[in-house]
């Protein structure tokens, strides 16, 4: 839960590239370990998954709105190709009422996370790899985004 106080921290910070690239390893740690932890402690939930899942969105539309003015819209869409994808999911759940399948992460979606990590550090620390990285990054969101829709919605390969 570390990840939304961070985000927060990144809106202030993002224009000073050495505190962004330590809010963006701190909050890279923070994911990863949140999940280890309570596997560790054996406190894993679906209420924990769905925190974790809410903390990293909220993280997400930091960095977002921190490097808005820095991106052009091919990069904006690369870092939100994942959440453009899922919103109408999400939409769908709470009309419901609840999803019908366990709020876990999925293998995809994880690497959608590292690469958008991966991503923003690229474009804070001004790597020559960012664009090969951002449009990574939009195919595994969309990967992603495909994948959860098709476990909710029981959709069997």
């Amino acid at each position: 839960m570390l990840r939304i106080p961070l985000g927060m921290a990144f809106v202030a910070f993002a224009r000073e590239q050495a505190v962004a690239l330590t809010i963006l390893g701190l909050a890279a740690l923070s994911d990863a370990l949140d999940g280890a932890v309570a596997r560790q402690r054996r406190e894993v939930s679906d209420t924990g998954a769905l925190a974790d899942a809410v903390a990293d969105k909220i993280f997400a539309a930091c960095v977002i709105m921190a490097l808005f003015n820095r991106l052009d819209e091919p990069a904006l869409l690369a870092l939100l190709a994942r959440e453009i994808g899922l919103l109408p999911l999400v939409v769908l759940i709470v009309f419901r009422g609840g999803p019908r399948a366990a709020v876990k992460a999925l293998p995809v979606g994880k690497a959608a996370t590292a690469l958008q990590f991966a991503s923003v550090i690229a474009v804070v620390a001004r790597l020559g790899i960012a664009t090969p990285l951002l449009a990574a990054t939009a195919l595994f969101g969309v990967l992603a985004a495909a994948e959860y829709w098709t476990r909710e919605l029981g959709v069997r390969r």
